[in-house]
């Protein structure tokens, strides 16, 4: 998982990885992902990583990023794909 691919990136040099699923992942392990790879970014062994999941609302899925990460909302419509940015719940206005 997430360990290869951190291995990987730093090894060859690409320093990227991408995360697919972790809708599946309960808070606690979606925690120690989020440190897993802040900890990689901290140490230079990845510069990017795309993390995959599904969310049923944009409001939620605000709640679910650390606050430093850029977040984008991906949505199907008809043929094609709209994508913006969104913040942080603690950046969105109350």
């Amino acid at each position: 998982g997430v360990a290869f691919q951190i291995a990987l990136a730093e090894t060859t040099g690409l320093k990227f990885a991408a995360v697919d699923g972790i809708d599946i992942l309960d808070a606690q392990n979606r925690a120690t992902l989020f440190a897993v790879l802040d900890h990689a970014l901290a140490e230079g062994w990845i510069e990017q990583v795309i993390i995959l999941a599904t969310a049923l609302s944009e409001a939620a899925s605000t709640k679910a990023w650390p606050e430093n990460w850029r977040v984008f909302w991906i949505k199907r419509d008809g043929d094609a794909s709209q994508v913006r940015r969104i913040e942080p719940a603690a950046e969105v206005a109350v």
